[in-house]
């Protein structure tokens, strides 16, 4: 099955797609805390820090019919001062800042280019579970992998469906992403897999096939319980073998 997902500002849906929502997974009691890695092409983990996701029943501004999903960052500061940022336009923007800071400039954008939290949006109904994956900080690089996604007709082995993303130039100055993405989603099968010491079993895992019109291949993988934890598992590896893995630690409910 094929969809089109348009990128500018902000993703623009088919209507058919948009059902009554039905929170099971993101019910908004919970806060979903993650374990988040990210793996140099060298095999060496730069950072490991923590994120958390939480879902608010209201919608999100960029696009209405969407829900907001707040997901906040606790970063490994000290390791991400060794951070290669892919935008050329970010690199000398944070390497202007590291600048005026050892100058004694004392202007808050000098001292960090870090975002703490962020506000995005997320689509849970009886045909459809997606949404934002975290994309700031070091994570710029989840513009080019497939959104965690699961078309809910389709959650067989064997099940498969492919979405189409279209990176145009945004914020920051993302030349070096612009292009057309594709996604080819398959389903492998049950596996188990664990949140903390508890042991989840029939999960289903997920993997895409992800290619950009110029920069190549990645792979996304997603491990996916539907009854209560959602996505457990979100692994990206990207075309110059840069990992991302975000690891479902606890649900924390409020």
């Amino acid at each position: 099955m094929n969809r089109i997902i348009l990128l500018s500002l902000s993703l623009i849906f088919s209507s058919e797609l948009i059902a009554q929502n039905n929170f099971k997974i993101f019910d908004t009691t919970k806060t979903f805390v993650y374990d988040a890695y990210f793996i140099e092409n060298n095999v060496d983990t730069l950072t490991r820090e923590l994120i958390k996701l939480k879902a608010n029943n209201k919608p999100w501004v960029y696009q209405k019919k969407q829900k907001e999903l707040e997901i906040s960052y606790y970063p490994d500061s000290l390791n991400l001062e060794k951070f290669m940022h892919p935008f050329a336009a970010e690199r000398k923007r944070i390497a202007k800042g590291k600048s005026n800071r050892a100058q004694g400039k004392k202007r808050w954008e000098n001292y960090t280019w870090i975002t703490k939290s962020e506000t995005t949006g997320f689509i849970e109904n009886d045909s459809l579970i997606w949404l934002h994956p975290p994309r700031s900080n070091q994570y710029q690089y989840t513009y080019l992998s497939a959104y965690p996604e699961v078309l809910l007709k389709e959650l067989r082995i064997g099940g498969n469906w492919k979405s189409q993303l279209f990176i145009a130039r945004g914020f920051p100055n993302n030349k070096e992403f612009v292009g057309n993405v594709i996604n080819d989603f398959k389903v492998n099968g049950l596996v188990s897999d664990s949140v903390g010491e508890k042991s989840i079993t029939n999960c289903w895992e997920i993997e895409s096939v992800d290619t950009h019109s110029i920069l190549g291949e990645s792979r996304s993988t997603f491990i996916f319980d539907e009854k209560y934890y959602g996505f457990i598992r979100m692994e990206f590896e990207y075309y110059n073998k840069i990992k991302i893995v975000f690891k479902l630690k606890e649900i924390i409910i409020t």
